[in-house]
């Protein structure tokens, strides 16, 4: 499977109202808290190919969980693409994402939380 982001844009002020996915919040992967509102992500571009691997390292806020929410469809940009497998995840909301959450699943940084 491949993943591209084409120049990926996310405020955290878009992702806290939930834009285009019907959710209230996107809340931080940690604390659960709704996530501060300011930059995000600002054009972001990359490639990793059919069985290519990648690294994602940064201080705590810079916007590695955002990425990946991105790249799993859990939140939409607000400007740019990513396309899994060439497709643009974020054509079709609902049910026109199902073929994506049969190729790619998401543990959440505190998996322990999320049980119940």
């Amino acid at each position: 499977m491949s993943v591209e982001f084409v120049d990926v844009s996310l405020s955290y002020r878009s992702a806290a109202v939930g834009r285009g996915l019907g959710h209230r919040s996107a809340p931080d992967a940690g604390t659960g808290a709704p996530a501060a509102a300011g930059n995000g992500l600002e054009h972001v571009s990359f490639r990793v190919g059919d069985g290519g691997f990648l690294g994602i390292m940064g201080r705590t806020g810079s916007g590695k969980s955002t990425l990946l929410r991105l790249a799993a469809g859990l939140l939409a940009p607000d400007e740019g693409r990513v396309l899994v497998d060439g497709r643009d995840i974020n054509a079709r909301a609902g049910r026109g994402r199902r073929w994506l959450r049969r190729e790619m699943g998401f543990v959440f940084q505190f998996p322990e939380n999320q049980l119940f």
